[in-house]
This record gives C-alpha cells, sequence and structure tokens, in this order.
C-alpha cells in the first residue's frame, strides 16, 4: 500500500496537489494560501526547469511549441 503524502503546510494527509508543478502536496486550499509564499518560488523553477527539459506542456498535457 502506497503511503499519503503529508501536506507541506501543516503534515497532516494530503491529497490535492499544485496545479502548477504538480509536485508539492496539500490537505486544502486553506494550507496550500498558508504555503503560497515559500512554495511559489520553487513552483516557479520547477515549471521553468520543466519547460527547459520537455517543452511547454498545456492542459491537455499535448506538448506545445513556443
Amino acid at each position: 500500500m502506497m503511503q499519503e503524502a503529508a501536506c507541506e503546510a501543516c503534515g497532516l494527509p494530503a491529497r490535492r496537489r499544485c496545479a502548477k508543478c504538480l509536485v508539492a502536496v496539500f490537505c486544502n486550499s486553506e494550507c496550500q494560501r498558508k504555503a503560497f509564499a515559500a512554495h511559489n518560488p520553487l513552483c516557479i523553477w520547477r515549471r521553468t526547469r520543466d519547460v527547459a527539459i520537455r517543452g511547454v506542456t498545456g492542459t491537455s498535457g499535448a506538448t506545445q511549441c513556443v
């Protein structure tokens, strides 16, 4: 059985992922808002890195030309 991820803000079990980077997890939208200032620079870095590696990915998952 896979272990449930811990919320980045409070440490409780989390099921919501950041819609931008898809890495950070949060238990609810309140914790996501609380963690925004700390998470945002990492989120931008992850997305910038991913664009450089794979290209720009839209919401459909298809790679788009830049």
